[in-house]
């Protein structure tokens, strides 16, 4: 047994959802729940970060192979 507080506005919603899918407000968030843990459960180091790979390109194909000669540089140009 598991007692939650939650707000009006999502209570209201898993009614309607509830009822849109013809099923009890219990098992529609048991399903929820399940369904949260396994995709976060399952999920590998690549599917969990996938989403921000390659998000912010420096433009530098190099950046890791010449990190310390980049570095180097920043460093005598201030």
């Amino acid at each position: 047994m598991l007692t939650l507080r939650i707000d009006d506005t999502l209570i209201n919603a898993i009614e309607t959802t509830a009822k849109k899918e013809g099923i009890t407000k219990s098992d529609l968030i048991r399903r929820s729940i399940t369904a949260y843990i396994s995709k976060h459960m399952s999920a590998d180091p690549y599917e969990a970060g996938k989403a921000y790979f390659g998000k912010y390109d420096s433009k530098n194909p190099n950046l890791s192979r010449d990190s310390e000669k980049l570095l180097k540089s920043k460093f005598r140009n201030k």
